[in-house]
């Protein structure tokens, strides 16, 4: 299969990019284009995908993930996608059963297992695409509070100090979310997590009943409670097993709109795109791509 591989440079894991470069060229016998700046990685997977190849793995962080998916679409029909996960969180590679092992990683490409998984779609003031989930609220909050050098530092640990920093100033968001067209909600809440995969802050299991294939979103939603019950929330969320939380409420939809005043802002697999109104579609099946022998999707 003809392969390019976009791999970013900047990521968290890449440390010497001769000795993976040599690595990709001569297991993958593939093209490997490294990226520069923020936005490159769209830009050079639009370029293969006119240039005819067949596979784009985007090597890096979440952030490169999201930069080449957005790269390929629309046009999911005609690229098989995969990963090597070189960020420090790697939440997609997790429910996709790819190895962190760069090694390991790139021998899951050689055997070519793959299926089909969902693609979340957001239209906004533009249109954007996630596969492993987005983030509405305090989330985004946490994203810019970690640095790219905090989280090499840290790893996930990286989230929980964002965490401590951000909680004083969470503000609290009046949301009206339609869910198919039907079911009209009005809530108070400090944060929406719109999940595809199951994980967030490389490795927070947030929706461990999302499925990365079924045609639908998890949306987990943290509803205003008193600020001082903030940190306490806060800390059990990173410790695992949200949803045994009965301050959060999770919905299931294919297509929902969401409305808030304020504002509420929005990434798309950790990359803050825009704020409401916004429009979430789940693609289902949208995408071809490359997963390890026991992908959590099963």
């Amino acid at each position: 299969m003809k392969t390019c591989v976009i791999i970013n440079p900047a990521a968290g894991s890449t440390e010497d990019m001769d000795v993976l470069t040599a690595l990709l060229n001569s297991r993958l016998g593939c093209e490997v284009q490294a990226t520069r700046r923020a936005g490159d990685a769209g830009e050079l997977t639009r370029r293969a995908v006119d240039a005819g190849f067949e596979r784009v793995v985007a090597a890096g962080g979440d952030g490169t993930v999201s930069e080449v998916l957005g790269g390929i679409a629309p046009a999911f029909e005609k690229v098989c996608f995969g990963v090597i996960p070189l960020g420090t969180g790697n939440d997609l590679a997790r429910s996709l059963d790819i190895p962190h092992d760069i090694e390991q990683a790139v021998e899951v490409l050689l055997t070519g297992q793959t299926r089909r998984i969902d693609v979340g779609r957001i239209t906004a003031q533009d249109e954007h695409y996630f596969i492993n989930s987005s983030g509405l609220g305090f989330v985004p909050m946490l994203n810019e509070e970690v640095s790219p050098q905090t989280k090499h530092w840290l790893g996930r640990w990286a989230y929980h100090l964002a965490g401590l920093k951000a909680i004083p100033r969470t503000p609290e968001y009046r949301v009206k979310l339609v869910l198919d067209d039907q079911d009209r909600l009005d809530i108070d809440l400090y944060n929406i997590l719109v999940s595809n995969g199951r994980y967030i802050g490389g490795g927070i299991d947030f929706a461990p009943h999302a499925r990365i294939d079924d045609g639908l979103a998890d949306i987990v939603i943290v509803p205003t409670i008193a600020v001082s019950q903030l940190p306490e929330l806060f800390a059990r969320i990173l410790q695992g097993d949200p949803q045994q939380m009965e301050e959060l409420q999770v919905y299931r939809a294919r297509r929902f709109h969401i409305e808030s005043e304020p504002p509420i802002p929005f990434n798309a697999d950790g990359e803050p795109v825009g704020e409401s109104p916004v429009t979430y579609e789940i693609l289902e099946r949208a995408l071809e791509t490359v997963t390890g022998p026991h992908p959590l999707a099963e």
